[in-house]
Formats: structure tokens, C-alpha cells, sequence
């Protein structure tokens, strides 16, 4: 079934308010897996693919790939059978180039349940490929996907450290927060 949706994520019928369609393939009897592309309505180019565990298609599971309406890359990202972030993340900025990579630590019990450990920012890469941040040590920035929420500031061995600023709700509301050792 296919649903439409404004930039702003939310789902509308009108054709004309619509910035993407999102497409969502119920499994048949040969295969196990419902399947979720979204495509951008400007240019009919794929904006995101994955395999989810739910019909709503908000739960992912194993490989998530989004991409920016130029058709460049713009997040692979890995998900446990229980819809969780594992393993190594890749973000890319808009124009192709690595932006930040991410690895999600996991281990699986006996009884196949995943315990997922705090994420290590393994690399931030600016626009232009200077890298700002090398194994969990360097200036990072952090932009939520809505764009509504930023911050920024350092990590030392994989743990925010020091003055962090940034934003939220739209630039509403700015805050300073200072760390040492994550906490």
C-alpha cells in the first residue's frame, strides 16, 4: 500500500502537498520479509529502503539505507531483528561526501536477546573532507533528522567532554551544557 507524505513527515491525500510516497510491500507466501521504499514525488528517486518487522513501517530491521533528493547516499544504517541499532553506522553529507560513522556494540545472550552498548563516534568529517574527529576523539556536530535540534562541541575516547552548544524546537531554545566524561 502507498501513503503520501509532506516534507515535514506527516501524511496527507493531497497530491499537491505531498513531498514523497512511501510504499509499503506485504510479504506473500515466498517471501518473509515487508519491505519499505520511499520515493521523492520531485524527481521519482528513491529517498529510503529497508526491510521493517511492522506494517507501519516504523520498526526496521538488517540494512536501512536513506538517501538525499540528488539521489547521493545519505544514511546506511544496520537494525537487529528486534528493530534495534547495531554495528556500524554511515552518515554522508548532501553532496556525497562521508559525514560521521558510528558503531553500535552488541552482543546476543543465549536466548538471542541483543544487548546494545552506548554508540562509539568513530568519525565526523566536515563538508569539505576534513576530518574533525578520529576515533572517539575530536569536534563532532549532531543534527537531529528533523533539522530541529543541534549541538556540538567535543569527545574524548568516545564520551562527550567539555562545553556542548546548540538548539532545539526550531532554534527556540539554545543551551550550553558542559560534560566530563559523558556525564
Amino acid at each position: 500500500f502507498q501513503t503520501l507524505y509532506t516534507k515535514n513527515n506527516k501524511a496527507t491525500k493531497e497530491l499537491e502537498k505531498a513531498h514523497y510516497a512511501r510504499i509499503v510491500t506485504i510479504p506473500d507466501q515466498n517471501t518473509k520479509d515487508t519491505i519499505v521504499e520511499e520515493y521523492y514525488l520531485s524527481n521519482n528517486a528513491l529517498k529510503l529502503q529497508g526491510k521493517v518487522t511492522d506494517i507501519f513501517a516504523t520498526k526496521f530491521k538488517g540494512k536501512k539505507y536513506e538517501l538525499f533528493e540528488n539521489g547521493n547516499l545519505k544514511s546506511e544504517v544496520m537494525y537487529s531483528n528486534h528493530s534495534e541499532q547495531i554495528d556500524t553506522a554511515f552518515y554522508y553529507h548532501n553532496n556525497g561526501k562521508i559525514k560521521s560513522i558510528l558503531y553500535y556494540p552488541y552482543k546476543i545472550d543465549r536466548k538471542g536477546k541483543y544487548k546494545i552498548d552506548e554508540p562509539l563516534y568513530l568519525a565526523y568529517v566536515d563538508s569539505t573532507g576534513k576530518i574533525l574527529l578520529k576515533n572517539g576523539n575530536g569536534f563532532a556536530v549532531e543534527v537531529a533528522d528533523n533539522s530541529y535540534t543541534y549541538e556540538e562541541g567535543n569527545y574524548v575516547n568516545h564520551k562527550k567532554e567539555g562545553e556542548w552548544r546548540g538548539h532545539f524546537n526550531g532554534k527556540r531554545y539554545t543551551f550550553v551544557e558542559t560534560f566530563i566524561a559523558g556525564k
